[in-house]
């Protein structure tokens, strides 16, 4: 079997981002970003802070992490932390749930400031989850309540940062006990290296695109959970992403209120002229 001994770990830095919505490509900006960092030894140290985004955070996205603009109002922008972010993942492999999504985000502020992320190793917890494990579902929260891991202040960045730490020592401990135990082995497997995250604009059906750009109308069938199929008639607000999962904040004609929709769930879209 190839184990690996505790005290033969790298540092690990678990780090997790929230934003002011969808993508950097939308414009959208990290408004938190946190670091856990785990040495060999199994000390740990916590990193944290609010992000000013110089732009307004989504709606959506407030009410998915609860972080408004009076809170990040007086916080300090981006530039002016990523030489501590820099500082806090040197030398570790960075931890992520969904690695694309957090490195995609910092990769961009990076850009924005002409500067380039360095390199480094990366795992990407969610990429483990959905190959070698069976959860009943792979976001971050859903895998901790499974595994009894317990979560405060859901969907913001240090505890969703700790979280992500506990889930991994216990893929971790179930990767060995399969003979796969090496870093090398876990980093082959997880998300691409910074350099090659490619943070592209996802595409959105053109009818839903036009219809959040226009603020139209549209007819929609969507599958809940359990694959029952509803007709709806929505306004499109806009895309936010929780954790692994893309979705639409629209206000529901059916429900009088303002809901929200898995992308692929969505079936079908048709527009409506006027209802």
């Amino acid at each position: 079997m190839n184990t690996v001994e505790k005290t033969h770990l790298p540092s690990l830095a678990f780090l997790d981002v929230e934003t002011t919505g969808l993508s950097p490509v939308y414009d959208d900006r990290v408004c938190e970003i946190a670091v856990v960092r785990v040495a060999p030894d199994g000390t740990h140290s916590l990193w944290q802070t609010l992000i000013n985004p110089q732009r307004p955070i989504s709606q959506g996205a407030s009410a998915v992490n609860g972080i408004t603009a009076e809170m990040v109002e007086d916080a300090p922008a981006f530039e002016c932390v990523t030489d501590e972010l820099l500082t806090q993942i040197s030398d570790a492999t960075v931890v992520c749930h969904n690695a694309p999504f957090d490195i995609g985000f910092i990769s961009m502020e990076f850009a924005r400031q002409q500067r380039q992320l360095p390199p480094f190793p990366v795992i990407d917890t969610l990429k483990i989850a959905r190959k070698h494990f069976h959860f009943p579902s792979n976001s971050l929260g859903n895998i901790a309540a499974y595994l009894g891991i317990e979560v405060t202040e859901k969907h913001r960045a240090l505890a969703d940062a700790f979280t992500t730490w506990k889930v991994f020592e216990y893929m971790s401990s179930g990767l060995q006990s399969r003979g796969i135990g090496s870093m090398d082995e876990l980093v082959r497997f997880s998300a691409p290296p910074p350099g090659q995250v490619c943070a592209t604009k996802k595409a959105l059906p053109p009818v839903l695109e036009e219809a959040i750009r226009l603020k139209r109308k549209v007819r929609m069938r969507y599958a809940s959970r359990l694959g029952n199929q509803t007709r709806r008639v929505i306004q499109p607000l806009e895309i936010i992403s929780s954790f692994d999962y893309l979705y639409l904040v629209a206000f529901c004609q059916i429900r009088k209120e303002t809901r929200m929709f898995r992308l692929d769930r969505i079936i079908d879209l048709q527009p409506v002229a006027d209802v």
